[in-house]
């Protein structure tokens, strides 16, 4: 289950004819708690982040327990989880 209590991918009907296919989890995180990923585009437009970049913010404030394992040091150190706490990161040496 993810953090939405969504499963990590769901059916999804093609808009035309009866196929269906796996839609990864994170296409579908992208569509929830739009609100939450907003308000962080928002509050780091000069740094310009991206979606892909707040939802992983998001789900880490989601996963208290959470790593980021990401090479992207100039954003992460400058992230924050619930506003002030940073956002657990693994950068490569």
């Amino acid at each position: 289950m993810d953090c939405a209590g969504l499963p990590f991918t769901r059916q999804a009907s093609h808009s035309f004819g009866s196929e269906s296919s796996q839609v990864p989890f994170y296409v579908l995180f992208a569509f929830f708690a739009v609100d939450r990923k907003l308000a962080l585009v928002k509050k780091y437009r000069d740094q310009e982040i991206d979606l892909a970049d707040a939802c992983v913010v998001r789900m880490s404030e989601l996963h208290d327990d959470s790593v980021v394992y990401t090479v992207d040091r100039k954003d992460f150190i400058v992230y924050r989880r619930h506003g002030r706490q940073p956002v657990r990161c693994l950068f490569p040496d």
